[in-house]
């Protein structure tokens, strides 16, 4: 593993004869032996370690083998940063040899070769960069520092002090604490006894000896120069062979046996259901989701349902950065980012009552992780009687009852709960009748052969059902649209403007979870909601009727002038106020409140106009407006007084559209170029 494998060493004698004799890794004099190191316990793990030299991949043969290694030993270190003219970089082969060692599931580890200097930042990164490196594998052995380089020339504090704020840094990352590397000599020469070496694990390079230490001179090296009493791992040769290793076959290859020590407790395998999370749930489609992770890989995903029927199974995994993030930041599950499932259940497969969802996660070592969950399965069905269509089919979470686009009424509504504990009530608002009572699981509410449109509902659930759902209901009533959706016996519909009902859905949700969509304009009370309302008086035509909320009041390619206006406020604390700009006038007189500002039989054409509020709704609402002017067709929407239309030119303003705005909200459109002056 260390740079010079094979250097010289200088044998003393008495008469000082010099001869070579191997590599100062496993130099010994013959003299004062001293007793071998012993191993931190039984040492009975074959490893190798391997780098870029091991597989040079220039032929097909130079491949490792790794299913053929994981018969041969019992784990596998890889080199993860190589050193070249002082530039760092990733191995060129650790991403590969991690992920056949992965595969094959033969225990592996990493390390790092270290270059230290006395600058502490420099240590600091050097930790960085390694454990940003290795924590994107599962690996099972205890990450090592090769220490075995003092190119920088440090003194032995110094050398301390770097490994320490190395092996600190690399600590506060992964939690782990590092093994240390290294041989004798090294040992001897740069290592400082005084500081503790035995707080990290011992990875001793000494070769052609019966164990570590074994022959070395006590004068040479006292045993109080050793630094650790122990050793975890012990690599005794660099000349080994293995068939899995083909370019080893010349002898180039190192071997190590050590202690269980070196491995790390690998983690057990995990896994969540996200969804269904709910002991009840309503009607409809579930999406089944949630995670796995297993040190070993997760093969494959498999979903049962009850007895074991089978779902669906997938062996490609989403990712998922939450749980990479929260549960696999230190690198220990394999592929962590790749850990998320999801699986979309028709409602078909469910009947109403009790079941259970059963996950088994299978890893890639053969193991299975069970886990299941139990729910009620229930819905909210209802039908509607449609004008002359009669009674639809029953519908059930969420789905559309009645017509749309058809113009035809709703006449009467059957609401109740299927598989679920509790009830549900509701009542309509019908057409010349007002609201009926309430009405329970599955009565009739509105009326048979009247001809009665519905023009609102409430619905709302009793006893256990009330606990454990909220309902939400949504209605499309004529002139609206798709109204917003209401909750619990709120109103949703209309009221005072005749309008038909004339489609419904319902859905029943978790306690206290979100709403199906928007919630602000469920029910429509003429009565209640602000209105802006207003008239103009049109050539050829006359007074138009009033028109509110941004209808359009004038005309539209007929080319006649618009020549006065009344503005009122409907269900509101303050005023309006308004002014034109009348053809051989200019701006008349502010007015307020449905006075008339124009001209009247005076045959002159309206070309601008301001409006502005007063008093508490001003504090309320924006007020917008836009013209239709001639030659000009839509301008863009004026605000709170400003101007809107032409001056200068002559142009007649045709139609326009006033609309109020809760105060700071968004414009109703376009805001560019209201008001053209000539």
């Amino acid at each position: 593993m260390h740079i010079n494998k094979r250097i010289l060493a200088l044998l003393a004698t008495v008469v000082a004869i010099i001869s070579v004799v191997g590599a100062l890794t496993y130099f010994h004099p013959a003299v004062n032996a001293a007793s071998t190191m012993p191993s931190a316990g039984t040492a009975n793990l074959k490893l190798i370690d391997i780098s870029q030299f091991n597989d040079s991949v220039t032929t097909q043969s130079d491949n490792i083998d790794f299913s053929l290694l994981k018969t041969q030993v019992d784990a596998v270190y890889i080199r993860s940063f190589s050193h070249a003219n002082s530039s760092i970089s990733v191995d060129t082969q650790a991403v590969n040899y991690a992920t056949q060692a992965q595969n094959v599931n033969l225990k592996y580890g990493f390390y790092y070769y270290y270059m230290p200097t006395a600058d502490p930042a420099d240590a600091k990164t050097q930790a960085d960069l390694y454990y940003s490196f290795i924590k994107q594998f599962a690996y099972s052995c205890v990450p090592a520092l090769d220490v075995e380089d003092n190119s920088a020339g440090l003194t032995k504090t110094q050398l301390a002090t770097a490994v320490k704020t190395f092996a600190d840094e690399f600590k506060a990352l992964s939690g782990f604490d590092l093994m240390i590397y290294t041989y004798p000599n090294f040992m001897k020469n740069n290592f400082d006894p005084s500081f503790t070496w035995n707080a990290y694990k011992l990875w001793i390079a000494h070769y052609d000896v019966a164990a570590p230490m074994d022959g070395i001179s006590s004068t040479w090296m006292p045993e109080s120069l050793w630094c650790w009493p122990r050793w975890d791992m012990w690599q005794h040769t660099s000349t080994g062979t293995l068939t899995s290793v083909p370019n080893s076959s010349s002898g180039h290859l190192d071997m190590s046996t050590a202690t269980d020590n070196i491995l790390l407790s690998t983690p057990t395998a995990q896994s969540t259901l996200d969804s269904p999370s709910q002991t009840k749930i309503s009607g409809g489609d579930i999406t089944v989701s949630g995670w796995a992770l297993s040190h070993a890989g997760v093969s494959r995903v498999d979903v049962y349902l009850d007895n074991y029927k089978l779902l669906g199974s997938t062996s490609s995994l989403m990712e998922r950065y939450d749980v990479q993030q929260s549960v696999n930041s230190n690198g220990r599950y394999n592929d962590g980012l790749h850990s998320g499932y999801s699986f979309l259940v028709n409602a078909s497969e469910f009947t109403l009552g009790k079941h259970t969802i059963r996950i088994a996660v299978i890893n890639r070592d053969g193991s299975t992780d069970w886990s299941s969950f139990s729910f009620t399965y229930g819905q909210i069905a209802y039908q509607s009687h449609v004008q002359d269509l009669g009674w639809q089919a029953w519908s059930s979470d969420g789905t559309t009852s009645g017509t749309t686009g058809l113009g035809k009424r709703l006449e009467a509504m059957h609401i109740e709960l299927k598989g679920i504990d509790g009830g549900v009530e509701y009542r309509t608002q019908v057409q010349d009748i007002g609201w009926m009572d309430w009405v329970s699981n599955g009565a009739l509410s509105g009326t048979s052969a009247q001809s009665k449109r519905l023009e609102a509902i409430q619905i709302r659930l009793t006893g256990a059902a009330a606990d454990t759902y909220d309902v939400y209901y949504r209605v499309h009533a004529e002139n609206n649209g798709w109204l917003d959706w209401a909750k619990n016996g709120e109103p949703s519909g209309t009221a005072g403007y005749g309008y038909r009902l004339e489609a419904i859905e319902v859905k029943l949700v978790a306690k206290g979870s979100a709403a199906p969509g928007l919630t602000t304009r469920a029910y429509v009370d003429y009565y209640t909601v602000p209105v802006v309302s207003y008239r103009t008086h049109v050539q050829d035509v006359g007074w138009q009727g009033f028109v509110s909320n941004g209808a359009i009041s004038g005309t539209s390619a007929q080319s006649k002038r618009l020549e006065a206006i009344n503005i009122i406020l409907q269900h509101l604390t303050g005023g309006i106020e308004y002014r034109t700009h009348v053809q051989n006038i200019g701006w008349m007189d502010w007015v307020a409140d449905g006075a008339l500002s124009g001209t009247s039989g005076q045959s002159k054409r309206l070309e601008a106009i301001q409006i502005r509020l007063t008093g508490a709704v001003a504090e309320q609402y924006d007020v917008y407006y836009c013209v239709h002017a001639q030659n000009n067709g839509w301008l863009g929407w004026a605000k709170n007084g400003e101007s809107a239309g032409t001056a200068g030119f002559g142009y007649r303003l045709e139609a326009i559209k006033i609309v109020l705005v809760p105060k700071g909200g968004a414009a109703p459109g376009s805001t560019d170029k209201p008001f053209v002056q000539g």
